[in-house]
């Protein structure tokens, strides 16, 4: 059983917003966006989760981080701790009609 698990706020950007402008707010520790928070992206199409090394669930994935093991990675990354807030991201990408990360060896992480 996982303890401690990652789910926080929904947080959609304005249009005018970037991928590099979220990286940079989630990798200098924004006290208003915390770790599992998920962060819409309209602009580029992407919905990912908040943590030092923001991580999209989406196919696009700009200046974030991906998972190169696809959806299924969030299962078990830091011990299923994100798995929760994947699959809400997932739920959010899907009614947007945006595709998720699919395994690669083409993404960072």
């Amino acid at each position: 059983m996982v303890t401690n698990t990652f789910l926080g706020t929904v947080h959609e950007m304005p249009e005018y917003v970037s991928s590099e402008t979220v990286y940079d707010l989630c990798n200098c520790e924004c006290p208003k966006y915390k770790t599992g928070d998920i962060i819409i992206i309209p602009s580029e199409k992407i919905v990912a989760i908040a943590w030092a090394w923001p991580m999209a669930i989406t196919a696009e994935f700009g200046d974030l981080h991906s998972h190169k093991a696809g959806m299924e990675g969030f299962k078990t990354l830091e011990g299923g701790r994100f798995a929760a807030a994947a699959e809400k991201a997932a739920k959010i990408a899907e009614k947007r009609e945006w595709p998720l990360c699919v395994k690669t060896e083409d993404a960072d992480y």
